[in-house]
């Protein structure tokens, strides 16, 4: 059963979905869509009390992100039932606040894109990431998630087209259905694009440090396929498209590698 909730970040108001905050059944599929706020977020539960964390929303009200906020109004315990924290892209409106998602998520594998992975992208957040005076562009963000990684001794995994990202398969008498999370982007052509951008951020010895601008195209998003039982949802991120039939959308159709079947939820 696919259940989509889209909550306004003021907890006492609903758009759609459930009319009190109630966890969803065991064998429950729920999408949740957090925002306005600052940025957006995506909270899937994928059955038996497991959850993902898609990128974050800033409750406007609170001030925390709004998928922690909702999971404790439903009793949830992030620290036990969050299995994985996904940043689709490095821009402050989709990665502030994820640092403190990934906290308090102690069992939570971290995912991001290959290009973060990048010397270009390492050196840009060790010149920017402890200027904390600087309003800088989801650096100062990574920096703070990559020292909770370091202080756990887990490294990040990355995501990049057609790498399955993580798996459940139930166990006998649980109630949950099978799942898999597939990674469609970015394309190889697109992590070099988003290198080669990331190259020009990086200042130079001498050179007065900026404000860090996102990128434009943004060639780093993850696009994400999530197949649950009979189900596949498709979140999107920024995916753009180039003109270059190597990157963006039109990659992920020509790919040849992809998982097969098409999104009953977009």
């Amino acid at each position: 059963m696919m259940q989509l909730n889209e909550k306004l970040n003021d907890s006492n108001r609903l758009l759609v979905g459930n009319s009190a905050y109630l966890p969803p059944g065991q064998e429950e599929i729920e999408v949740s869509l957090f925002g306005p706020g600052y940025g957006e977020s995506v909270l899937l539960h994928i059955g038996s009390n497991k959850w993902i964390i898609v990128d974050s929303c800033i409750d406007p009200f609170s001030g925390s992100p709004a998928s922690l906020s909702y999971l404790r109004k439903i009793n949830i315990d992030p620290g036990e039932a969050v299995k994985l924290v996904i940043a689709t892209h490095w821009h402050d409106d989709h990665i502030r606040g994820l640092s403190t998602i990934l906290k308090e998520c102690k069992l939570a594998e971290f995912v991001c894109s290959v290009a973060q992975r990048s010397k270009e992208f390492l050196t840009l957040v060790s010149a920017y990431g402890t200027r904390l005076m600087m309003e800088s562009t989801g650096v100062n963000e990574f920096y703070e998630i990559l020292t909770i990684l370091q202080q756990r001794n887990i490294p990040p995994k990355f995501a990049i087209a057609d790498r399955c990202l993580w798996q459940h398969t139930p166990q006998p008498g649980e109630q949950s259905q099978s799942c898999a999370i597939h990674a469609l982007s970015p394309s190889d052509a697109s992590v070099l694009l988003a290198q080669m951008g990331i190259s020009k951020l990086i200042p130079q010895a001498g050179e007065t440090k900026r404000r860090i601008p996102a990128l434009e195209p943004n060639h780093a998003a993850v696009v994400l396929l999530i197949k649950i039982g009979g189900d596949s949802i498709l979140l999107g991120a920024d995916l753009e498209e180039t003109g270059n039939s190597g990157t963006g959308w039109v990659a992920i159709i020509n790919s040849g590698t992809r998982p097969s079947g098409k999104a009953s939820f977009f």
